[in-house]
């Protein structure tokens, strides 16, 4: 559907979407998952660590733990970003695990904000 100004649009629940929203919204998310060999690794990055304006998502599958980490580039520079993700990788490992494989098979842990939220659960 063309929207007045002829630029292409999507109906999503009741709200429209331009395809420049989209194509905005893949430029300002950073995505990746780091897998954990165990929970402690986790919890020691959680207590390294703090994000305040991104998502993080924890789950299992597999005997092992998988954060799902985005990262906004509207509220963090590519040199701050490459900083988390280097932290990140300190205690976890880059995997080829996608978070939609995560989302089917993997058992959600911790639905948001789960740097946080094991902060809270799990103080030193």
């Amino acid at each position: 559907m063309l929207n007045d100004e002829g630029v292409q649009t999507k109906q999503v629940g009741s709200q429209k979407h331009s395809e420049f929203d989209d194509e905005e919204q893949l430029i300002k998310d950073e995505h990746y998952v780091v897998e954990f060999d165990n929970f402690e690794d986790f919890i020691s990055l959680a207590q390294r660590l703090y994000i305040t304006n991104g998502e993080e998502v924890l789950f299992n599958y597999k005997d092992k733990y998988y954060l799902e980490v985005t990262l906004s580039k509207r509220y963090y520079p590519k040199s701050e970003m490459m900083n988390i993700k280097a932290i990140t990788f300190e205690y976890g490992k880059e995997t080829k695990v996608s978070p939609a494989l995560l989302k089917e098979h993997g058992k959600l842990i911790i639905r948001a904000e789960a740097l946080q939220t094991a902060r809270y659960y799990f103080k030193k």
